[in-house]
């Protein structure tokens, strides 16, 4: 998915990879990419199953059967919102320019939504900045202006698309102090309750085949491993032994991981992949 931080305010590159419907969720994008990856990597009819279902999609072989379940990794608190604003395109509507970065991974949605915009709204009629709204406020705006600092801050920006971009809280990292293998990364994710979830879930089906795909937003990916420039994972994952095979796709990336049989490849894009054989071909 699924973003970032979070979704908003990312990249041309990142958009055209990750880019969701109006009325999409990250999530269902995931899904989407997903399935389209599993179905060309492992040549199975992808199936998706019915709301309810345990799993995402039932993978179908002539020989055999098995499952394949998608799920964002994000901070906790984090999906929801990241969800319901892709649904709104990215950003919140405004006809001028303005981000809006969280302190932390959760949010109210609808109420700082409402908020937020209460704020803007005034400034864009009044051609006030945020200082003087905050000094002019009274009454109802005061509970806005207080709400949505208490949540993050809000600052008009020069640059970019009309509306409000919405961020995730800022991380300090020093790149040294990252694990040095993406291996650890993974089996850190397992700590995540929503993963632990979907790990035992995966577990627990009767299929010959049990395939998770993580999608990792960038909250959650150290920024050395932001693009897929690095080396291919030498350790072993030891929090997924429960399910057959482990992707990771992230949306700057432009090649995906899986993990089988305790090794670890990198996988092209489809498209890529059809694109360099048909220059070989012409050059042929």
């Amino acid at each position: 998915m699924p973003d970032h931080g979070g979704v908003a305010g990312s990249s041309t590159r990142r958009r055209r990879l990750i880019a969701v419907q109006p009325g999409q969720s990250i999530s269902d994008r995931a899904e989407q990419i997903a399935a389209h990856l599993i179905r060309d990597r492992l040549h199975a009819e992808v199936v998706p199953n019915a709301p309810g279902h345990p799993m995402d999609f039932s993978l179908r072989w002539p020989d055999r059967a098995g499952v394949l379940e998608v799920t964002l990794v994000a901070p906790e608190g984090a999906l929801q919102w990241q969800n319901q604003l892709a649904r709104e395109g990215g950003r919140w509507p405004s006809s001028g320019r303005w981000e809006y970065r969280l302190h932390g991974d959760a949010m109210p949605y609808r109420a700082v939504r409402a908020a937020v915009m209460a704020l803007v709204e005034f400034c864009d009629e009044e051609d006030a900045d945020e200082s003087r709204a905050w000094q002019e406020a009274d009454g109802a705006l005061r509970s806005q202006v207080a709400l949505v600092e208490a949540h993050g801050e809000l600052r008009r920006i020069q640059y970019g698309a009309a509306g409000v971009s919405v961020y995730g809280a800022t991380r300090a990292e020093f790149i040294g102090a990252a694990p040095g293998d993406f291996s650890e990364v993974v089996d850190a994710w397992a700590q995540l309750p929503h993963v632990a979830r979907h790990i035992a879930k995966t577990a627990e089906q009767t299929v010959d085949e049990r395939h998770l795909f993580l999608v990792p937003v960038d909250d959650v990916l150290p920024a050395k491993f932001f693009t897929d420039d690095f080396d291919l994972p030498r350790g072993g994952l030891t929090q997924y032994a429960t399910v057959d095979a482990v992707w990771v796709w992230s949306n700057f990336w432009h090649r995906y991981l899986e993990w089988r049989d305790s090794g670890w490849t990198w996988c092209d894009f489809p498209r890529e992949r059809d694109a360099d054989k048909r220059r070989h071909t012409d050059a042929g």
